[in-house]
This record gives C-alpha cells, sequence and structure tokens, in this order.
C-alpha cells in the first residue's frame, strides 16, 4: 500500500539528467532510484528519516530559488 506521495522522489522521476555526477552517485549508493521504482522504502524508520533528509537536501539544491 502506497502511504505517501514523495514531492522529491516525483521531481527525481521526472528531473533526474539535471543531477550532477556526485549528486546522482550519492542518490544511487542510497539505493533511492530503487525505493521510485519499487514504491517502497523497506528500512527502519529512524533510517528511512537520514536518507529522506539527504535527498532533500541533495533535491533542494536544485530546486529552490536562490
Amino acid at each position: 500500500m502506497n502511504v505517501m506521495k514523495i514531492v522529491e522522489f516525483e521531481w527525481l522521476k521526472q528531473n533526474n539528467e539535471q543531477l550532477n555526477e556526485a549528486d546522482k552517485k550519492r542518490l544511487e549508493e542510497l539505493h533511492v532510484f530503487d525505493y521510485i521504482e519499487n514504491g517502497e522504502i523497506d528500512m527502519p524508520l529512524t533510517q528511512a528519516v537520514q536518507m529522506m533528509q539527504e535527498v532533500a537536501q541533495i533535491v533542494g539544491k536544485y530546486t529552490i530559488s536562490k
């Protein structure tokens, strides 16, 4: 059951080609693209929150106007 829609994941689905190589590599290390594809995050909540904070920081660099 999909209980939440993550805005940053939706942005990444549409715009991952905009990411620089370092950010793309880090998101791959975090398995973010797997989670997007599967529609599930299978990990303890505290770990998921830490991962999502990092995802939000990375996506924020591209979406928050300076």
